[in-house]
């Protein structure tokens, strides 16, 4: 089991709701941040935020799909190989800072990212967990589970693998973004069962992906 509460999909929630852009909700679009961001409505016109609003939730579906990748069993004794491929699809999917050149064909979302992203970066690596040492699942839990699922299967508990991709976000809510790979509220984590209906979801899905 592999977790995260990395600063990029936070820093992305953030813009969402310092600019209280209004994307359509679809499952994979989470609450609002449980840690609300100041007030950024200054930086687009009402028309502009309608626009990047628009324009978000494809910036955001390939931030998620990003991280999911992050997470995907490699050798990484040669760190450099790992990193290089990584950090081209993400100047290519996502972007990065200063320019934000992924962005080009989403105009208005590109001239708001480039404007806040700093901000919502360092705010995001002081808020988006209370206590990160407390944020990730139990290892009783994972294990349990792993052992569980490996026994209905049949298989191996070194062939269980999934991930759970954690945000600071209001109130008990997860998606499975693909197989193998569940986004969630950190909310999820304060109820046990809740906490383990998630790690089975995440490795069931990836046991045949």
């Amino acid at each position: 089991m592999s977790t995260s509460v990395d600063a990029m999909p936070h820093a992305a929630l953030y813009i969402r709701d310092a600019l209280e852009l209004k994307p359509v909700v679809d499952d994979v679009s989470p609450p609002p941040l449980s840690h609300r961001p100041p007030d950024r409505l200054s930086v687009l016109t009402e028309e502009e935020r309608d626009q990047a609003g628009a324009q978000w939730p494809g910036w955001w579906r390939a931030i998620l799909s990003l991280e999911a990748r992050t997470h995907e069993p490699s050798d990484r004794r040669d760190f450099a190989a790992w990193l290089a491929p990584m950090a081209a699809e993400r100047a290519r999917t996502v972007g990065d800072p200063p320019d934000f050149d992924a962005l080009t064909g989403s105009p208005t979302l590109k001239k708001a990212v480039v404007e806040l992203f700093r901000e919502a970066h360092n705010w995001s690596d002081h808020t988006r967990s209370p206590d990160p040492g407390e944020a990730y699942i139990p290892w009783a839990i994972t294990r349990d589970v792993a052992e569980e699922v490996a026994a209905r299967h049949g298989v191996s508990p070194r062939e269980v693998r999934g991930v759970v991709i954690l945000l600071g976000v209001e109130g008990v809510w997860s998606n499975v973004l693909e197989p193998g790979v569940v986004v969630c509220s950190l909310g999820c984590l304060g109820d046990d069962a809740i906490a383990t209906d998630l790690v089975r979801t995440a490795f069931e899905t990836g046991l045949y992906r």
